[in-house]
């Protein structure tokens, strides 16, 4: 009997050695991959836009400069992108779409907003403070501002502490 336990605890240990091994060796993978998309494409786009995200003043014109030097960025990259940017970057410029540039550069902003963070959140490089990017105007709304906000490391303590400061007057002022 102690030897079928000790080999099944045995037996245990290496299958979960080898799936945390596993996991180990796809996140190494994953990051580096994230460090080429980082280099080669994010980090250069990201120059490029870094106060343009979600802008509503922008030109038609505008909009199809930055979609035509974004494009060119995405096509040097060797396939190292999310493949709906480039399918955005090409449309600001090349004539087929027909509904309005606006709409088609807010849904750029907010496809490279996420791509940008998942990737600069994979190779470690600090995520953009929720004051820069209510500074530089980097949110879609302001639900998104709210959640980016709130729902940042030190923003849930406040949001937190905001909750207990009107639970604390509502109380004061019904007693």
């Amino acid at each position: 009997m102690n030897n079928l336990i000790s080999t099944l605890i045995t037996a245990l240990v290496g299958f979960l050695s080898a799936i945390v091994g596993g996991l180990y060796a796809t996140k190494t993978e994953k990051q580096a991959t994230a460090r080429i998309i980082f280099e080669n494409a994010y980090h250069e786009i990201f120059e490029l836009m870094e106060d343009k995200f979600y802008d509503k003043t922008l030109s038609d014109q505008e909009i199809k400069e930055l979609g035509k030097k974004i494009y060119s960025i995405l096509q040097k990259s060797n396939g190292y992108y999310y493949p709906s940017l480039k399918k955005y970057a090409l449309w600001m410029f090349n004539g087929e779409y027909n509904d309005s540039l606006q709409e088609l550069w807010f849904a750029f902003s907010s496809t490279f907003d996420k791509q940008y963070e998942k990737i600069t959140s994979l190779i470690g490089i600090p995520p953009r403070s929720r004051y820069y990017r209510m500074n530089t105007k980097q949110y879609s709304s302001f639900f998104h501002l709210a959640r980016i906000y709130f729902l940042s490391k030190h923003g849930s303590i406040e949001l937190l502490l905001i909750l207990i400061g009107l639970l604390l007057t509502l109380n004061y002022f019904i007693n």
